[in-house]
């Protein structure tokens, strides 16, 4: 677990990405066809009324993924037509029961966060759902405990009584706002990116997190396009409710599901992420094992000439593409603290 080389390569990158997954997220919750082979478990009624209940039973029990994936896709299918409401709804529900899916204080997201927003890494990709980084932002941004928006440092403060102060134009961004560019307010630089009505918004100071199997907490209206994210907080808003914006429209998850890559159903989202895998100076990879559905991501960063993988295993990564680091998420992160957040 030699850190040396990669914080030294880290810090002469111009352009570095952080690629996330479900490798850092924590609080028991399931990862990969584990969380739908769950929810089947614990809703088996509702299986049998879909008819699912046979590939689900298949699945049950069996670590191959291809046996798994017939039950994910039927359950995907079946997620997605429009008359599922109470599906789509019912897994919502189960998915909040786990507390750290809608967020919670992580030191391990906090320094990933704090990293990119100071420009140690120029973007962060995730294919994770939780809201584990968005709390680590909101806090940054927008606890009126720590700094008066938006002239003064943003203090963060990390479990162990630590704080980090990050300067304002790290956060906010003048914008005008009128054509003759005489008054300007202060616009935040980070942003979540996840369909293609997202990057409408994509501009040169965006600070975008690549959020790109999209959440079943974000709620999306067809008429809001690129702000069409209504966050499901405490069980409000529900699947179905009419839009706050457009009340003639009906509020539905946004989400890229289980086994399908957003290369599929989002090539234009896809194609801004791919860009920049492509043209990063150095890419490090942290909880993304390469398998299964994530292999389409694999291929593309083990093309670049300078990957980092922070896993305590290889998984489906060529070693002969990338540098293996054999750590866990938490002592990369302390490393990065101590070489960078000082």
């Amino acid at each position: 677990m030699d850190f040396k080389p990669l914080i030294g390569a880290l810090s002469t990158a111009e352009e570095a990405v952080l690629l996330v997954g479900a490798g850092i997220s924590y609080g028991k919750i399931p990862t990969g066809y584990q969380l739908p082979i769950q929810f089947g478990e614990q809703h088996r009624e509702l299986m049998r009324a879909l008819g699912l209940f046979e590939d689900w039973e298949k699945a049950y029990g069996v670590k191959d993924w291809t046996v798994q994936k017939p039950f994910v896709e039927k359950l995907v299918d079946a997620f997605s037509q429009e008359e599922n409401l109470a599906l789509q709804q019912t897994l919502v529900d189960w998915m909040q029961r786990y507390k750290n899916m809608m967020g919670a204080r992580s030191n391990i997201h906090a320094t990933f966060v704090i990293a990119w927003l100071l420009g140690i890494f120029e973007h962060l990709i995730t294919t994770n759902w939780d809201f584990l980084l968005e709390w680590q932002i909101d806090k940054i941004y927008y606890d009126p405990r720590k700094h008066t928006f938006p002239f003064e440092p943003s203090e963060f403060t990390f479990k162990n009584g630590t704080s980090y102060s990050i300067d304002p134009d790290n956060l906010y961004v003048p914008e005008p706002l009128d054509e003759d560019e005489e008054e300007f307010f202060w616009a935040p630089r980070w942003d979540i990116m996840s369909t293609p009505g997202d990057l409408d918004r994509l501009q040169e100071w965006t600070r975008p997190l690549w959020k790109i199997h999209g959440s079943p907490f974000f709620l999306a209206c067809p008429k809001c396009g690129g702000q069409s994210y209504w966050q499901v907080r405490k069980r409000r808003p529900r699947v179905g409710d009419p839009c706050p914006v457009h009340p003639d429209q009906r509020l539905e998850p946004e989400i890229t599901f289980w086994g399908q890559s957003i290369d599929e159903p989002y090539p234009e989202v896809w194609g801004e992420v791919k860009a920049r895998l492509e043209r990063a100076d150095l890419i490090v990879v942290c909880g993304l094992s390469g398998s299964g559905s994530d292999s389409y991501i694999r291929r593309v960063v083990e093309a670049n000439a300078n990957v980092w993988l922070v896993n305590p295993s290889p998984g489906d990564w060529d070693l002969s593409a990338v540098h293996h680091v054999k750590a866990k998420s938490a002592q990369f992160a302390a490393r990065l603290r101590g070489a960078f957040l000082t």
